[in-house]
């Protein structure tokens, strides 16, 4: 957020300049988070529920719960990205220095970040629980 709030309106001037189509990265923030979501709600789904197996004895652990806390938490983040980038598909900003839209792209930016380290941990943890084949 802090980059975006300080090298955004020059990086903004440099992308209209060069005719670089910014909009086309608020559509593919948008693509990405809304997939990234839906699977994150998918594999959600499917811990919470299953009973058997390695994950309904891994259930009671504290790696259990921390693995359904950081997916949780990185579901709601994904589908505020979500929301928060519709705006900026339809209005489509460039802002320059004063412009009130920065703080916006700035927030967005910061948002985009933190969902998408969010997505890794998650998926991350996910893979670990994967590939565990539950023997000890």
């Amino acid at each position: 957020m802090g980059v975006t709030l300080w090298a955004g309106p020059q990086a903004y001037a440099l992308a209209e300049r060069s005719k670089w189509h910014v909009d086309e990265l608020y559509t593919c923030v948008f693509t990405l988070a809304t997939v990234f979501t839906a699977f994150l709600f998918t594999f959600y789904t499917f811990v919470i529920t299953a009973e058997r197996g390695f994950l309904g004895r891994a259930k009671g652990s504290i790696y259990f719960r921390r693995t359904v806390h950081y997916t949780f938490v990185s579901i709601w983040v994904g589908a505020a990205l979500c929301l928060a980038t519709v705006p900026l598909l339809v209005a489509q900003p460039t802002p320059g220095p004063k412009d009130p839209w920065l703080f916006y792209v700035a927030s967005w930016a910061g948002l985009t970040v933190w969902a998408s380290a969010s997505f890794v941990r998650a998926a991350y943890l996910f893979a670990i629980f994967a590939g565990h084949d539950g023997r000890e």
